[in-house]
Order: C-alpha cells, then sequence, then structure tokens
C-alpha cells in the first residue's frame, strides 16, 4: 500500500512546483513576458471521453482551472461515446486551430500515431494523459496519468487479501481502449498467480445492455466471486445489477471516483476503488504546455497520478471533494 500511495505524495508536490514556476515571474525565453498575451493562447485538451461523463468532468475541470490561473484559453473536446474514429477526427480538429499544445489519451496508439506526427511536424506540442504510449514511440513531451498496468496488478492482489472463491470477471465499458485491457491485463496476472480465472466481458456503456451481460453471465459462470469494473460507467451498471439481482455477496472494486462510486463504498457493495487523481492530468496537462511554450520548460520524467486505493477507511476524508468535481 505504501508504495502505491506514495504516487499521492509525489503527485501533490509536482502540482505545487509547476504551479509555482507557471506563475512566478521568472523571465520567458520567449520576448513576451508571463501572462502578457497569455489570453491570446489556446490549449487543447482531446480525449476518448465525454465531458459528461463524472470522470472526464474532472479531468475537464482541472484543464480550465490551470487555464483560469494561467490566464488562457483552453478548449474540451471528446466523443459523446466512445468511438476511436471520432476521437481521432476531434484529434484533428485541434491540430487544425492551430493551438500552443495539445494534451491526448493515447487510447489506440496506431489510430492516433500519424495526427501527432502531423502536430510535431506542424510544431504543435503534444503531452499524454489518462492513456500512453507502451512502446514510447509517439511524439510527445510526456505522460501524465496512472501506471495502468500496476493498478490493476494492485487491485486484484487487494481483492485476493480481501478473499473470494470462484472465478473473476474484469467488465470493460470501452473494449478497443488499450487502457482498459491494461488494467485488466495486470488484473489478470495477479489472481493468475493464486490459480484465479479472470473473464474479460464486454459491457458497453449502455447500463441496459450491461446489465443483461452481468445476468447472462451469472445465469451460465453462478460461481463467479469476484468483478473489477473499470470506471463510472461499469460502476453504476453493476450498482443496477446489484439492485436487481441481489449478488451483494460478490466481491465488487472499481476504478475512479464519483458520487455513486462514493455511495457504494458505503453501502458495502464496493470493497474499494482505484483512483488516479485526474484532476492532475487536466490541470498538469495545461500547465506544462503553457510552460513548454512560453518558457521551453519541460519535465524529465513521466508524472505519475496513480494508483491511490480509496476504501471505507479514507473515503470520508475525501468525500466532499468528490462532490465539487475535484476527487
Amino acid at each position: 500500500m505504501q508504495d502505491v500511495m506514495s504516487f499521492h505524495r509525489t503527485g501533490a508536490c509536482l502540482a505545487g512546483l509547476l504551479v509555482f514556476l507557471a506563475l512566478s515571474g521568472c523571465r520567458p525565453a520567449r520576448e513576451e513576458p508571463a501572462h502578457a498575451g497569455a489570453v491570446s493562447q489556446t490549449y487543447f485538451v482531446v480525449t476518448h471521453g465525454s465531458a459528461g461523463n463524472p470522470f472526464w468532468a474532472v479531468v475537464v475541470r482541472g484543464a480550465m482551472d490551470a487555464g483560469e490561473a494561467l490566464g488562457v484559453n483552453v478548449q474540451y473536446l471528446g466523443p459523446d461515446r466512445f468511438s476511436i474514429a471520432e476521437f481521432v477526427s476531434l484529434i484533428d480538429a485541434a491540430i487544425a486551430a492551430q493551438p500552443q499544445g495539445i494534451a491526448v489519451t493515447i487510447t489506440d496508439p496506431t489510430a492516433v500515431a500519424e495526427p501527432l506526427q502531423r502536430a510535431a511536424d506542424a510544431g504543435i506540442p503534444v503531452v499524454a494523459i489518462n492513456a500512453a504510449d507502451p512502446d514510447g514511440r509517439l511524439p510527445y513531451l510526456l505522460y501524465i496519468g496512472s501506471d495502468e498496468y500496476r493498478a490493476g496488478y494492485a487491485g486484484g492482489q487487494k481483492m485476493l487479501e480481501a478473499g473470494f472463491s470462484g472465478s473473476a470477471v474484469c467488465a470493460s465499458h470501452e473494449i478497443g481502449n488499450l487502457m482498459h485491457e491494461t488494467r485488466c491485463r495486470g488484473f489478470a496476472d495477479a489472481l493468475a498467480e493464486q490459480g484465479v480465472e479472470v473473464v474479460v466481458l464486454d459491457i458497453t456503456s449502455d447500463t441496459v445492455t450491461a446489465i443483461e451481460v452481468f445476468r447472462s453471465h451469472f445465469a451460465a459462470h453462478p460461481e463467479t466471486g469476484a468483478v473489477m469494473t473499470l470506471g463510472p460507467d461499469g460502476m453504476s451498471s453493476w450498482r443496477a445489477f446489484v439492485d436487481e439481482s441481489g449478488r451483494g455477496d460478490v466481491l465488487h472494486a472499481t476504478f475512479d471516483l464519483d458520487p455513486v462510486t462514493l455511495d457504494a463504498i458505503r453501502d458495502g457493495i464496493t470493497r474499494f476503488t482505484i483512483d488516479q487523481q485526474q484532476y492532475l492530468q487536466g490541470f498538469q496537462s495545461v500547465v506544462t504546455l503553457y510552460l513548454k511554450h512560453n518558457y521551453e520548460l519541460v519535465q524529465a520524467n513521466d508524472l505519475l497520478t496513480g494508483p491511490f486505493f480509496v476504501t471505507a477507511d479514507n473515503i470520508e476524508a475525501i468525500a466532499a471533494l468528490i462532490e465539487e468535481g475535484i476527487r
């Protein structure tokens, strides 16, 4: 637990340092002083998630807060529903706007490779948030987000410590999302060490469909003893399924924070959630791009914002921040 939680402390320290640098009076490498003409600077945050999704709403909040603090324009783009094709078209739109920088999720490295190379050729700095290129070949400055394999693996270990019998499920509401695949792989690897089989389910982001998928799986595999969902969409669907089926006996854990997850932990339906502090992903991406554009300052290493476990033991300490859309 200690090594996982150290990401939280490191991220907080770096957040303070970068904000200090961004708002300090040191002279920039370019001709304009800090904030002079900053209002004409525009930075894009382009992800595979809708701004209306509880998870991504926190990323948006972080990015907009950074824009307000720095006096720059920030634009958020994301498809209404998960679609790699639409996501890539939004990256194209951001590049066409010729901004001072773009933050983007590396949801599908192959799909984003060509547009990111065009951004690099056009001299537009890019940072990766939330999901990184596992091969490290794409042209971005650095990655701001969680170590997703480690998060999935640590989550699997924690579920084994809690104890359950039977097989397990990793339920993805975005099949094709590399981040989800990585989480499930880490989760499955941890459980495989104890001989536990993990089935990956495509539950989609539609609650009605997800409930039917869960219903069919448990009818065919009633011995299933643990379920890992991968974010607020999956969490909401699992809660709806439990309310319908009464399967609160199944050990459940999830990723990320929102009011539904908060209530599920309080009610004992969910054992824990794995937080990646996505506010930092939005905030720090804008700060990083601002520092690059105005001062030619670039952090030398990736900024890990997670994983961080939230359980019934510590959730009340951050409950107000969840309600405020910061955690």
